[in-house]
C-alpha cells in the first residue's frame, strides 16, 4: 500500500548551493514501520545522497520502502549556481616609499567584498579601497554574489625602498657649440629600487650639474 503524502519526502540540508560544493539531499519520513529502505533515481539506496553538480537545476526523487511493504515517494529540487568572476584593478601596483602614495584598489564582479589581509587598506571591506603597505604586500579579495556564492582575486602591491638622488655628473663639464655631454644620474638606495623617475615629484629629489657652452 501507500502512506499518505505528508510522511515520506526529500530535504535539502546543505546551502548555499554553489559549483564545486557538494550538497545533501535526505529522506524524511513520519510513520510506517522501520526498518525503511531507499530508493533514489540515481540509483542511491542510502537515506541521503551527498552530489556535486556544475550549474543547473536538478530533479532528485526519493522512494521509499517500510517494513510492511508500504511505500511513499517524494521529490526535491536543487538549483546550482555558477561562482562569481571576481576580477581586482590594479592587479599590480607601486609605491614609491613606504608611506608614499597609495594604490586604489577596485574589485568587481560580486555584490560584496572582504578583504585579506587587512593592514594597509582604507577602508578595510567592500571597494574600491585605498592600498597604502608598508612592505610589499598581495591582497586576496574574495567577492560574495546574491546567490552566496563566493570566488576570490588577488593585488600585488610593491613597496620600493627609500631612493635618493645624490648627484648629477656630466662625462664633459665644458663642450663646444654642437658638442655633447653624458649626463649620469647618481643615486643612493639601501636595496635596488622599484622607484625611478626624472622629476622631484617621484620617488626622490633632483639634482641640477653644470655644463657650460662654448
Amino acid at each position: 500500500g501507500d502512506w499518505s503524502s505528508d510522511v515520506c519526502s526529500s530535504d535539502l540540508v546543505s546551502s548555499p548551493l554553489c559549483v564545486g560544493s557538494s550538497y545533501t539531499v535526505s529522506s524524511n519520513i513520519t510513520g510506517g514501520g522501520a526498518p525503511y529502505t531507499y530508493l533514489w533515481n540515481s540509483g542511491s539506496t542510502t537515506s541521503s545522497i551527498t552530489q556535486t553538480s556544475a550549474a543547473g537545476t536538478y530533479t532528485y526523487t526519493v522512494t521509499v520502502t517500510d517494513n510492511c511493504g508500504a511505500s511513499c515517494s517524494s521529490s526535491t529540487s536543487v538549483t546550482i549556481n555558477t561562482l562569481p568572476t571576481v576580477t581586482v584593478n590594479p592587479s599590480n601596483g607601486i609605491i614609491c616609499n613606504p608611506g608614499g602614495a597609495a594604490v586604489n584598489l577596485t574589485a568587481n564582479g560580486a555584490s560584496t567584498y572582504s578583504w585579506s589581509p587587512t593592514s594597509g587598506l582604507t577602508p578595510t571591506t567592500n571597494s574600491p579601497v585605498s592600498a597604502n603597505p608598508s612592505a610589499t604586500t598581495i591582497y586576496t579579495v574574495t567577492g560574495t554574489a546574491v546567490t552566496g556564492c563566493t570566488n576570490t582575486a588577488t593585488a600585488s602591491i610593491a613597496v620600493g625602498p627609500a631612493v635618493s638622488l645624490t648627484s648629477v655628473t656630466a662625462t664633459q663639464s665644458t663642450i663646444c657649440n654642437g658638442g655633447s655631454s653624458i649626463l649620469t644620474a647618481n643615486v643612493a638606495s639601501s636595496t635596488p629600487s622599484y622607484c625611478t623617475t626624472t622629476h622631484a615629484s617621484g620617488c626622490s629629489g633632483d639634482d641640477i650639474t653644470l655644463v657650460v657652452l662654448n
